[in-house]
């Protein structure tokens, strides 16, 4: 009877740990499946001449109009940030004005052979304390960013390759609790 129950239990035990593997890699895929389109997401985006070229009237239009798209598949927030590194539009109003020269993307954004690449940053924010319903402390939270340089073209060199001159940066910032709730 102990040896039936003992494989018995070493069945379902290992049945159970057959299908968490299983689940873990359907959300794996999932997972990546949702970088790789949002990905694409910034291509597009930043294909656009009005972001490129920032320019004032053209720009808050492109951005709006596919920020309620994004929004709906967990994007938080559009920004962009000048050849400077400071943010010149973003859909979050209090972004405005914040600096990202000292980050590790806009190192990684100036260099010309990352021209036409799509970087996933990951920023952990060490902000604990007590949230405002009361339930105790706060854990350190994760922002995710996909992260592409904009470079402005000259007419003659319509190339996709290295080249044209550094305009910004395009940071689509994912909404984590919503996607993977």
């Amino acid at each position: 009877t102990f040896h039936l129950h003992q494989t018995s239990k070493e069945k379902v035990l290992s049945q159970f740990n057959e299908h968490q593997l299983l689940i873990a890699r359907q959300v794996a895929i999932q997972i990546e499946s949702y970088f790789r389109s949002r990905s694409n997401d910034v291509r597009w985006l930043s294909s656009f001449p009005s972001l490129r070229y920032r320019d004032k009237k053209k720009m808050p239009a492109v951005i709006q109009t596919n920020f309620k798209r994004l929004k709906a598949i967990h994007i938080k927030e559009i920004s962009v940030l000048d050849e400077k590194g400071t943010v010149v539009y973003s859909t979050a109003g209090d972004a405005i004005g914040s600096n990202y020269t000292r980050s590790d993307i806009y190192s990684w954004a100036k260099k010309p052979a990352n021209k036409g690449m799509v970087r996933l940053a990951i920023e952990r924010t060490d902000e604990q304390g007590a949230p405002p319903t009361g339930e105790g402390v706060k854990p350190p939270s994760l922002r995710i960013s996909l992260v592409t340089p904009l470079y402005q073209e000259s007419v003659d060199d319509g190339s996709p390759g290295p080249g044209g001159r550094f305009a910004g940066i395009l940071l689509l910032t994912v909404d984590l609790e919503r996607m993977l709730a």
